[in-house]
């Protein structure tokens, strides 16, 4: 059988989580780290100025790449 809810603690008492909310919580890290870095100078697109749009692309997807590299 599929279990669809896990025991959580809060504070004095027990209570059921659905295991999606939990693995959403347990993968939501890699995610804030990315949009840190694409937010600070680290950011290739941002760093670089261009006139045509796929540039802008080109760089936010090379930005990608190195936050999950």
């Amino acid at each position: 059988m599929l279990e669809t809810h896990t025991r959580i603690k809060r504070y004095s008492k027990s209570d059921t989580m659905s295991l999606m909310i939990c693995d959403y919580h347990k993968w939501m890290g890699g995610v804030d780290v990315h949009d840190l870095l694409r937010l600070q100078r680290y950011s290739i697109q941002m760093q670089t100025w261009c006139k045509k749009y796929y540039k802008s692309i080109f760089m936010g997807l090379v930005d990608v790449a190195v936050g999950n590299a």
